[in-house]
């Protein structure tokens, strides 16, 4: 489970805005907005977009605020 949408704070970082974002990544800015405000899912190839688009592993989406990857057993 993704935490806040994929990091909001690390396109604040890189000092981009969703519309920066959205051209970078090739994904709508509408469709980023939907999914920052958790109107609308992602996608692993939408995230694998954002990754590349700022530069992380896909695994930085799934870490938890100390950087570890939580693993579940059931």
């Amino acid at each position: 489970m993704l935490g806040r949408f994929p990091r909001v704070e690390l396109r604040l970082e890189k000092g981009l805005t969703m519309s920066a974002l959205a051209g970078k990544s090739g994904l709508s800015q509408a469709y980023l907005s939907r999914v920052e405000s958790h109107k609308a899912s992602i996608t692993l190839a939408s995230l694998d977009r954002l990754a590349a688009a700022l530069g992380v592993p896909v695994s930085v989406f799934f870490e938890d605020r100390a950087g570890r990857i939580p693993i579940s057993i059931y």
